[in-house]
């Protein structure tokens, strides 16, 4: 969040106090508080949905997108546009959920062909290459 948006964020909060307290203007003190300025953000966003923030910030004009945890990102319609996760059968994992191959060529078209490997399963192999 930029300086102005920091000024517009306390004041909409009802914590203008914060901009003189943490010298805020400053980009020089601002950066010396930042610990503490980050620990008040974090008091007054706390109190709201990730969606209330948002709406919040949208509305002060202030750049905001939302952060995906890897519990969530499936259900972003752009990944579930893409395809970019699918499920797969593992022979001792049962089904597992992998990313595909990120990278779509026409001519060359790549894939997962095969699961994981289970721990140690390919030990002898790699330790003992073919002469």
């Amino acid at each position: 969040m930029l300086l102005g948006g920091k000024k517009r964020f306390f004041h909409r909060f009802g914590r203008g106090e914060f901009i003189d307290q943490f010298n805020i203007s400053s980009r020089i003190e601002r950066n010396k508080n930042i610990q503490a300025i980050y620990a008040e953000l974090r008091k007054i966003t706390a109190q709201y949905t990730t969606r209330e923030m948002m709406d919040v910030c949208r509305e002060m004009d202030i750049p905001v997108a939302e952060m995906y945890s890897i519990h969530t990102i499936q259900n972003h319609p752009q990944v579930q546009s893409t395809g970019l996760f699918q499920t797969m059968a593992h022979p001792t994992e049962g089904d597992v959920v992998t990313t595909r191959p990120t990278a779509l060529f026409s001519k060359t078209p790549a894939s997962i062909y095969k699961p994981a490997p289970n721990l140690g399963e390919d030990t002898e192999r790699i330790l003992n290459p073919a002469p």
